[in-house]
């Protein structure tokens, strides 16, 4: 009841149990889950005295919700609540910080038109019927600037396309070359930079089809040395250290192609930056001391003060690759097994939407 949560004026907010869901506010709001349930209970009991002069039916179904939104204040029993901000710019405070809470779940997803008209990201005015022939003059020539050139991509190519920025949907550019990993696989590199917004993204994604069994790495890492491996981590992989009961799940980060080092880097300062309620007036100071240690420790790993210690890569994909300083021997610090993949890991990873083996006959 005591969880942080700041609603963005963009949010609904959700409550599964009672099909109750709330639309978007005026203004974005800082509150707690016993804060939002109380002004709900307060706005529903306002208009009660009109609601039984008008319908006792009525009445009675939202005493019912009120005595129901009491009852999870009182904590009688669980509920669900769901936040769903377009914007991205809501958040429920995690109990267990950088850790997942295992209470709380966040799922990113691609904008509707409806909600970027919503957000004022793109213009809301009335599209031209395409059956038009100066409509569809246009639609062709943007085709023919789309359709890709059958030439054959030299192995040193940078290939540049146009395209928006997903964030403030400016035009900005895509930069994609192929690189060759010895002893893995071809790998497609994309870097997008936004003069707009300033926005900057690179990715790793996969050249090849996606394997038939997933792969877990683990490294003993004992030495200075072992910072400076190259490592790939796809966007499918998850990566953990035991040693400093961090865990990061598949996805976070999205694809990237660095050092050891600079992976962990990377963790740092997104954690150090982007974690909500971890600083700030709205940090509670045990919290904040122990987000601030977690830190320390993940910090001391990068400076080689904390050897040895243990990164385990796990991709269902088989898409991710930490280097073998003794390619082509086996490395005496690395593991790797492969595994089959489980239900729902083939389904996070489309492949059962994508299965045509019954189309086969």
């Amino acid at each position: 009841m005591n969880r942080q949560i700041v609603r963005n004026f963009s949010a609904t907010v959700r409550i599964e149990e009672l099909d109750m869901e709330l639309p978007p506010i005026k203004s974005t709001r800082l509150t707690t889950v016993e804060g939002l349930l109380s002004g709900i209970i307060q706005d529903l009991e306002g208009d009660q005295p009109a609601r039984r002069e008008q319908s006792i039916e009525i009445y009675n179904a939202i005493e019912n919700i009120i005595a129901k939104l009491k009852g999870y204040l009182r904590n009688e029993e669980p509920f669900l609540l769901t936040i769903n901000d377009p914007s991205g710019n809501s958040y429920i405070e995690s109990l267990q910080p950088p850790n997942l809470d295992p209470s709380l779940s966040m799922r990113v997803y691609q904008r509707t038109r409806e909600q970027e008209i919503q957000l004022g990201m793109v213009s809301d005015e009335v599209e031209e019927d395409s059956s038009k022939p100066e409509q569809m003059d246009t639609i062709k020539e943007e085709d023919e600037e789309m359709k890709p050139v059958n030439e054959e991509v030299g192995a040193e190519e940078v290939i540049t396309f146009h395209t928006n920025c997903h964030i403030c949907n400016a035009p900005c550019e895509t930069h994609m070359k192929q690189v060759d990993i010895p002893h893995f696989k071809n790998v497609i590199i994309m870097a997008t930079n936004c003069d707009g917004c300033g926005y900057k993204s690179n990715e790793v994604k996969s050249g090849g089809a996606i394997a038939d069994k997933g792969t877990k790495i683990t490294l003993k890492l004992v030495c200075e040395e072992d910072l400076s491996r190259d490592i790939l981590k796809s966007e499918t992989c998850a990566l953990s250290i035991p040693e400093i009961n961090l865990h990061l799940t598949l996805g976070t980060l999205g694809g990237r192609f660095t050092t050891v080092e600079g992976l962990l880097r990377q963790v740092y300062d997104d954690l150090d930056r982007e974690t909500p309620f971890s600083s700030g007036d709205s940090a509670v100071q045990e919290r904040r001391e122990k987000f601030r240690g977690f830190l320390q420790q993940l910090d001391d790993l990068i400076e080689g003060k904390s050897f040895p210690f243990n990164l385990i890569l796990d991709d269902p994909a088989s898409n991710s690759y930490l280097q073998n300083l003794y390619a082509p021997d086996n490395d005496p610090n690395m593991t790797i097994e492969t595994y089959a993949r489980n239900a729902e890991q083939n389904e996070s990873l489309g492949l059962d939407t994508i299965n045509v083996d019954h189309y086969a006959e």
